[in-house]
């Protein structure tokens, strides 16, 4: 399983365009990785409880994504997270204060991208980065997690859906 946040609304399909273009077997959507792939065992509702509570826990917030940076390091370009990082790394804090969610590898520090596209060419990553491309649509409400499940040949669906509904104090 993993629990990851989709990008939503325009933004998120703003993002599907490249990435079935770089990646077209990318197996999820665009998102921020909230918990790496883990294994769970049955029974998995207390952690489908913790995943409730957590949500019931959290107030939506806003999150804006950084420009484009090509990672040479690896086959991945990303969008780093400009705003909202203490956010998501409090709501995976939160996520892995419970012995059902497992981190696999390092979870320390927020989420610093948002979408791994992996770059199979240049024309296909400066055609996503144009000047104007999405611009202005890098920000949007995180209102919401998904809990991921993996299917045998390693395509992944939404096994649940969690609200970030805590209502939010207004000064």
């Amino acid at each position: 399983m993993a629990i990851v946040a989709i990008i939503p609304d325009k933004l998120g399909a703003f993002l599907s365009r490249p990435q079935r273009e770089l990646d077209p077997d990318a197996p999820m959507p665009p998102h921020i990785p909230l918990v790496a792939p883990f294994v769970a065992q049955p029974p998995f509702l207390p952690l489908e409880q913790h995943c409730w509570r957590t949500g019931h826990e959290s107030a939506p917030f806003w999150v804006e994504l950084g420009e484009l940076v090509r990672d040479d390091a690896t086959p991945f370009v990303r969008l780093p997270v400009r705003s909202g990082g203490e956010q998501l790394a409090a709501l995976r804090e939160a996520l892995l204060a419970n012995e059902h969610v497992r981190a696999d590898g390092d979870a320390s520090g927020p989420p610093d991208f948002a979408a791994r596209l992996s770059h199979r060419g240049d024309l296909a990553i400066t055609k996503f980065d144009e000047p104007g491309a999405g611009a202005g649509q890098r920000t949007f409400l995180l209102e919401r997690f998904e809990l991921m499940t993996q299917y045998p040949d390693g395509s992944w669906y939404e096994r649940d859906f969690y609200t970030l509904d805590r209502a939010v104090a207004r000064t």
